[in-house]
């Protein structure tokens, strides 16, 4: 998202979607192209000394493009700043 306020980059998709590309490419396009065009598609494995950080929402965002903007666990760099809570 070139410009808007900050927290509401996610909507992005619901705009993408709602303009008539397939949810699950508006995924790729934040992820797996993204990462092409930046030079580190081979980063993108879970695991030791790879670069991918994490997100985890409640749904399925390709059935449901609205669950991006739920998102409850994140990751970057091993160090989790966002989690579920417990209780």
């Amino acid at each position: 998202m070139g410009v808007g306020p900050h927290g509401d980059n996610a909507r992005e998709f619901l705009y993408m979607v709602e303009a008539g590309i397939p949810a699950s490419y508006t995924l790729q396009a934040a992820t797996l192209h993204t990462a092409t065009v930046l030079g580190v598609d081979d980063q993108g494995a879970i695991e030791t000394g790879k670069r991918a950080d994490i997100i985890a929402m409640p749904g399925d965002p390709v059935a449901e493009i609205g669950n991006v903007m739920k998102v409850d666990f994140v990751m970057k760099d091993g160090t989790v700043y966002r989690q579920p809570l417990v209780g």
